[in-house]
C-alpha cells in the first residue's frame, strides 16, 4: 500500500473569468522593502491579500515604464520535503540620466522586496509575500535582482533599457491584493498610491 502525506482535497472548476482573464503586466509596478511591511492581512474565504500596514516612516514606491514590457513567471520547484514556487519578475527600468541610474543600481542591491502589480485585466497580484511561512505579522519571502541588462547598438533604436529579473523560492504563488470581497481596481489602485 502506499503512503502519502499529502493528498488531493479540493475540487477545482475554473470560472469564465478565469478562462478568459486578461493577463499582461501594467506600465507601473509597485514595490517596498519586505522589512517594511509591519504586518497585512489575508480574506479567510477568497486567501486575497486584503491590508498591507507599513512599518512608521515606510512606504511604497512606484515604477513606472512602458506597457507591454515587464512579465513574470512562477515555476514549481518539486522538493524531497515540499515543494516550493520559483517567483520571477521582470521590470524594465527606463533612464536618460546618471541620477536615474543610480536609482536602477539601488533596486539591484536591494534585498527581498515585495512588488504590487497591476495587469491589463484589472487584477493587482503580490509578489514576494511568502504567506506560508512566517505571520502575517512578521512577514517572509522576498525577491531580489538575479540579473540584469541594459544594451546599445550601432542603430538609432539600437539602445534597449535596463532590463531587471528579480526572483526568489517562496511556498505559494503570486497571491491577489484586493481591499474588501466586492473591489474595483481604482479602490485597489487608490488604497496602493495613498501608500506611497
Amino acid at each position: 500500500m502506499a503512503s502519502s502525506c499529502n493528498k488531493l482535497n479540493t475540487d477545482f472548476a475554473a470560472t469564465c473569468d478565469s478562462i478568459k482573464r486578461v493577463g499582461g503586466a501594467g506600465s507601473f509596478i509597485y514595490a517596498c522593502n519586505l522589512k517594511d511591511i509591519a504586518s497585512y492581512t489575508v480574506d479567510a474565504t477568497s486567501k486575497d491579500i486584503e491590508t498591507i500596514v507599513m512599518e512608521a516612516s515606510a512606504t511604497l514606491y512606484k515604477i513606472e515604464g512602458r506597457k507591454a514590457k515587464n512579465s513574470g513567471s512562477i515555476e514549481l520547484q518539486k522538493g524531497d520535503s515540499i515543494n516550493t514556487w520559483m517567483q520571477k519578475l521582470n521590470i524594465v527600468f527606463y533612464s536618460h540620466s546618471s541620477l536615474l541610474n543610480t536609482k536602477i543600481e539601488n533596486y539591484a542591491e536591494a534585498e527581498d522586496l515585495v512588488f504590487f502589480v497591476p495587469d491589463h485585466g484589472g487584477y493587482i497580484t503580490v509578489w514576494g509575500l511568502d504567506v506560508n511561512s512566517g505571520s502575517v505579522s512578521d512577514p517572509w519571502g522576498g525577491l531580489t535582482a538575479e540579473s540584469g541588462l541594459m544594451e546599445t547598438g550601432t542603430e538609432i533604436n539600437g539602445r534597449k533599457p535596463m532590463a531587471i529579473t528579480f526572483s526568489g523560492e517562496l511556498r505559494n504563488t503570486e497571491r491577489y491584493f484586493n481591499i474588501d470581497t466586492t473591489p474595483t481596481y481604482t479602490a485597489n489602485i487608490a488604497y496602493l498610491e495613498a501608500l506611497l
